[in-house]
Parts: C-alpha cells; structure tokens; sequence
C-alpha cells in the first residue's frame, strides 16, 4: 500500500471521530491538552518536592513523560486531522519547537538534564529529511518552504546556546545539521532543476549548489565569527570534508559516465555542466587541502591523524591520472554530440574520428607532462610523460594503421610527428643530476 493509501485509512478509520470537529476547539484535543498540563503541572511540583519531601526524582521524570506523551498525541492528531497537504512538516515542526520549549523550561526551572532534549532535535530533521524523500515529491512540499527555515533556525540556536553544556555532541550538533541543509538542499535543487531541464543539468545543478556550500564554508571563516571561526576546524574536516568527498566523487563519476547533454544548449567542450562542474569541484578540493595543510592541528589533537596524512600525500599522480581520464571521456563525449557516435563503449572504440583524436591528445599530454618535467628539472615527471608518448607511437602502429580510414591515419600519425618534433626541441631529457621527486 503506498503512503497515500496508509494514510486514507488512517483518516477515514481513525481519526474520523476528529475530523468533524471544530479545529483546536474540541473535546479530543482540549482533553488530550488537559492531561499533558496536568503532567507538566505535577512533573514540576515533584521536582521542586524532591527533596524537601524526599520524593524520588524518577516521579517527576515519569509525569514529565506522560504529560508530553498526551501533548505529542493532541497536537499532533490535530494536525493530522486538519492539514491534508502539510501534515509530514507541521508534526516534525511541532516535535522541534517542543523540544525547543523543553530547552527553555529546563533554563528557566533549573531542571538538570532536561536541556538535553535539544539534542533530539538532530534526530527529528534527519527522520523529516528522509521521510521528505521518500515519500513526498520533494523535500519542501506540503509548506515544508516554511517549516524547514523555521526548524533550522531553532536548531541553530539551540546549538549556539547550549553547545557548552554537551561538549561531548559537538561535533555531532555541528555537523548533523551541515549535513541535513546538504543534504536538503541538494535534493530540492536537483528536483526543481529537473521539472524544467534535462540531461546533465539537474546532477550539476546539485553538485553545484553543494560545492558553493563548501566555498561558502572555506571562504566564510573571516565573516562569521560563529560557528566557523570558532570551530575552524571541525567544519574544515568532519563538516565540509564529507560532503567535498561526495561532489568529488559524482562530479568525476559523470565525467567519466555521463554523455552530459546540454540541452536545450549546444554542447561545447568544457564549456558545458558536466566538465565545468568537474573543474571547479578539482579547484575547491585543491583550496580545501591548502586550507587544511595551512591550519595546525588544536592542542592536545593527534597531529598524524589519517586525514593529515592523507593530505600531505602528493596529489600530482592522481590528479595526472584523473585529469586524463576527463579529458579523454570528454573528447569521447565531443565525438558523441558533433558525430552522432551512441555514448557506449563499443560505437565509442570502433569510432576512428575519436581514435584519431585520442592519439593527438595523448600525445599533446605527453608532451605538456615532460615539458613540465623540464620547467621543474623532474625527471620523474619528464620520464612518466615519454613512457604515455610511447604508448601513444605504440597505438598509432598497432591501433591507428590497422584499423583507422586513410584520411584519419594521415591525420593522427602527422599530428603526433609534429608533436614529436616539438619534444625533441623543447622537452628533452632531464639529466639525472638534475632529478628531484616533488613532494607536493
């Protein structure tokens, strides 16, 4: 049964009796009222008589209880009962702004433990987030554009004010809620894109708005004093690093998977979602690893914790390596949208015009790697970049004279001759004296 039928059968079964009521002024909710102010009434009575009276304070925890069991169960019977379309965010607003009531009473009784309700409040917007997904079109429907800001916005103070008094949920206070506005976000951009385009647009449209979250965050700790510069790097590492692992990973995912259309735009090599998100994903995740080797672990932290270690690796290979796959997929992807070539892997290999584009690619590859290896006297960088332009002569005989048509061997074999000839005169060997592996 899906959701609209459940909930068919639990308005017209159970809660019919409530229905036909006038809204708020009705036995059902003003009885339910009743016994919750009856609970938080005598919950605050054998607080206070605890130990005059030597009540057990377990008495005053156990009608706290009850009394909120009967106030969830009033005001939220009641906005089942009423709010046909908002009935998912009118319950987990109420939920929130109660345990932000909680908070309040708890400052104002001096009641201890019971602030720690706010610390339900993360729970509560990750079940409404997931819930929104599953089962709503899209994470702010039913008036969810109302309750979401005003949810997040009690959040965030809650956070701001009681952050102290839980230090051991700080990380988890922080990041759960950077997480649950990416993850939000997110979502409701790639389904509002999506109503009105096609194609790549909605993915990068997504990873688009999250990277601008992660900029926002590497570039905000000037701005805002709280909470970036106060917890610089916890939002650095725990909150912003995850989400950057994840646009990573799907930005390099659609550049190798995705055919990328822009429709109803032209496509035009790099000029285009897929390949524009990937480059600023690689830029944002270079700045983010600048940023973090820049900042010196706290006092007390482990200076060789994984994620350090992981950073100060050198990225140059894999960035090598990732970067010639992009280029490759993207030259693959010019062939599909100017040749009308199928994007899938055997059209694609049986394709001579983008056999011989790839060898001229290789080979300007190549060529731009043992060029970077002279600038830098590295001869690792300079040998690396002679082993892929032997394997691009090694294609032109065993791939390209075999299997490409006469004009597009002319066309391979001389462009990579040209280049071979500008090696020879700008890019020679690095001698061995010279040889320094970069650490960077």
């Amino acid at each position: 049964m899906t959701s609209d039928g459940v909930a068919d059968v639990l308005t017209a079964d159970s809660l019919q009796f409530w229905i036909d009521t006038t809204p708020l002024l009705n036995r059902y909710f003003l009885g339910a009222l009743l016994f919750a102010i009856c609970g938080l009434i005598s919950a605050w009575r054998l607080l206070r008589g605890s130990k005059s009276m030597r009540i057990d304070p377990a008495a005053a925890w156990a009608a706290l209880a009850w009394g909120g069991a009967w106030w969830f169960f009033a005001a939220f019977a009641e906005a089942y009962a009423r709010l046909d379309d908002a009935r998912l965010p009118a319950m987990s607003l109420i939920a929130i702004l109660t345990l932000a009531a909680t908070v309040v009473g708890a400052r104002v009784t001096r009641w201890p433990g019971l602030d720690a309700a706010g610390l339900v409040m993360l729970p509560v917007l990750g079940s409404w987030l997931g819930l929104a997904i599953a089962v709503e079109a899209h994470p702010v429907a039913g008036f969810g554009w109302v309750a979401w800001p005003i949810a997040l916005a009690v959040y965030v103070a809650y956070v701001r004010v009681c952050e102290d008094a839980w230090p051991d949920f700080g990380t988890a206070v922080h990041c759960g809620g950077y997480w649950a506005v990416a993850v939000l976000v997110g979502v409701e951009t790639y389904w509002r894109i999506d109503l009105v385009a096609d194609g790549a647009w909605p993915q990068s449209a997504a990873l688009g708005v999250l990277l601008l979250m992660v900029m926002g965050t590497l570039g905000g700790r000037r701005v805002a004093a709280w909470p970036l510069r106060a917890h610089w790097r916890r939002y650095l590492t725990s909150c912003a690093a995850p989400v950057l692992g994840f646009v990573v990973l799907e930005a390099f995912g659609a550049a190798v998977a995705s055919p990328g259309s822009p429709e109803p735009l032209p496509y035009l090599p790099v000029l285009n979602p897929v390949e524009l998100t990937a480059i600023a994903t690689a830029l944002t995740a270079l700045w983010w690893r600048e940023l973090l080797m820049a900042e010196p672990a706290p006092a007390g932290a482990e200076s060789d914790s994984p994620l350090d270690n992981f950073v100060r690796l050198s990225w140059g290979p894999v960035l090598a390596g990732a970067g010639t796959v992009a280029a490759t997929m993207a030259l693959a992807r010019t062939i599909h949208h100017w040749r009308d070539v199928p994007f899938e892997l055997t059209p694609l290999i049986t394709s001579t015009e983008l056999q011989a584009a790839l060898s001229i690619l290789w080979a300007v590859i190549a060529l731009a790697a043992m060029v970077a290896g002279v600038v830098r006297a590295n001869r690792g960088i300079w040998i690396a970049g002679a082993a892929w332009m032997a394997l691009v002569v090694a294609k032109l005989f065993l791939v390209d004279l075999a299997s490409l048509t006469a004009l597009s061997r002319v066309i391979s074999f001389i462009g990579v001759g040209v280049l071979l000839l500008i090696v020879g005169r700008f890019a020679p060997v690095v001698p061995a004296a010279k040889s320094e592996f970069s650490k960077d």
